[in-house]
């Protein structure tokens, strides 16, 4: 009888601590998926910022250079900056890239010291 109640309240020790490491567990898992969530939103987040923060800047610069130019150098100026637009695009999609890249390195860095 008393071996019997000591192998309960062992039982029910055991049954604790699974549920408590379980618990804990479960949280490890959430905060892990949550930060990821965070890592992808800021980094949609920041492009968008970047690009229209860029587009701010070119439409101010635009409107000034156009107050100060005549009809005819509006025309040249209109392509001139069209090709500048499309280089800073372009250059604007690099440096994502190079972001994600880098955004890639640490969520795998992050993986291996977690192993």
């Amino acid at each position: 009888m008393v071996s019997c109640s000591l192998l309960e309240v062992l039982l029910e020790g055991l049954v604790e601590v699974l549920v408590e490491v379980q618990v804990l567990v479960l949280v490890e898992v959430l905060v892990e998926v949550l930060l990821e969530v965070l890592l992808e939103v800021l980094v949609e987040v920041q492009v968008v910022v970047l690009v229209e923060v860029l587009v701010e800047v070119l439409l101010e610069v635009l409107v000034e250079v156009l107050l100060e130019v005549s009809v005819g150098d509006q025309v040249l100026l209109g392509f001139l900056l069209l090709r500048l637009d499309l280089s800073l695009l372009a250059s604007v999609f690099q440096h994502m890239e190079l972001f994600q890249e880098f955004v890639v390195v640490a969520q795998t860095s992050q993986s291996w010291s977690q192993s």
